[in-house]
């Protein structure tokens, strides 16, 4: 659905709600405001909330699913909801929410619609060929889940019944997607080590791309956040992000190709198996990119995520993996 033809579905809806008519909402949840993930009292629970309301969407069977934020679903008032209210830099952090928490994790799109100057935000989730998608650890103020599987029907959102899951096996093969991308690390051994001239920081493994689209992927960049529980000296901080510099064959290629020069192609229905090199682009002294590249090695706990992006502007995301111990 293009924006111009989301502020009219939106419209429409809001006319819907406030004349009382009901709106059919197997594929629709309404938020009054943004979930405050800035909320340190209760930020497990905001965190809980939104993975249900969107995997249910990601779970149920049909087409595209809409998580709108701005609209009061029991009255139709409208209400201004910029992104920055939810107390997070950028959306990337919503995927990482999902990555780290959810089984297999899916992707979908961030959108704004303007309603006479009232910024509404519409979260978009695709049909889904991963689904049924597991939420590891759910919990609210009264309960504690392990492995919940939620769905959506008119009522609202439970926990998956069989018949849940065997519609959604079902519905999983009348999805024919353009774009679709797998990425796999198989918990690879990692080490941090310094690389050419400038004496970057970089980390090299092998990786799988499995294209399970329609179309041809060309990956144009790759980003490796690395997150740790203790913060990371000398940054001060608990993460780090690093680029991606090159990619070869493991078994044919002696020298990597960089990414600025030849995109990453992974032709559909096909599978392409390559070294990845990622580097830290931070300009650190030589004492400073010392005692990091030290602390990320002897680190007890790295969880990493890898996000590539491509020729369109589609994103992808692995699933978290950590480092292996030695």
């Amino acid at each position: 659905m293009k924006i111009g033809d989301f502020e009219n579905f939106l419209r429409h809806l809001i006319a819907r709600i406030k004349d009382g008519d009901k709106v059919e909402k197997t594929k629709l949840e309404l938020k009054r405001q943004w979930y405050d993930f800035a909320n340190s009292r209760n930020k497990k629970l905001v965190v809980c909330e939104f993975l249900k309301d969107i995997v249910a969407l990601a779970n149920t069977p049909g087409p595209e699913g809409y998580l709108i934020i701005g609209i009061d679903e029991k009255t139709g008032e409208i209400f201004h909801s910029p992104f920055q209210e939810c107390g997070l830099p950028d959306t990337s952090e919503l995927f990482k929410l999902i990555v780290k928490s959810v089984d297999l994790p899916f992707k979908f799109e961030h959108e704004t619609v303007d309603l006479d100057g009232t910024e509404i935000a519409v979260l978009i989730v695709p049909p889904s060929l991963d689904k049924p998608h597991v939420i590891g650890h759910f919990e609210t103020s009264k309960q504690q889940l392990q492995n919940y599987i939620p769905v959506r029907k008119t009522t609202g959102i439970f926990p998956a019944s069989r018949s849940d899951l065997e519609h959604m096996f079902y519905d999983r093969k009348n999805i024919d997607p353009e774009y679709a991308l797998d990425i796999k690390s198989y918990r690879p051994h990692i080490t941090f080590s310094k690389f050419g001239a400038a004496d970057h920081i970089t980390v090299q493994f092998p990786c799988a791309f499995t294209n399970y689209g329609r179309k041809p992927i060309a990956l144009v960049r790759a980003d490796l956040a690395v997150e740790s529980p203790k913060i990371i000296e000398p940054l001060g901080v608990n993460s780090v992000t690093l680029g991606l510099y090159s990619y070869k064959d493991r078994l044919i290629a002696k020298d990597g190709t960089t990414i600025r020069h030849r995109h990453l192609v992974v032709s559909s229905n096909n599978i392409e198996i390559v070294e990845l090199k990622f580097r830290l682009m931070d300009k650190l002294g030589d004492l400073e990119r010392q005692q990091l590249r030290d602390e990320l090695n002897n680190a007890a706990e790295l969880s990493m995520i890898i996000k590539a992006e491509d020729l369109n502007g589609n994103f992808y995301y692995s699933k978290a993996f950590d480092k292996e111990r030695k």
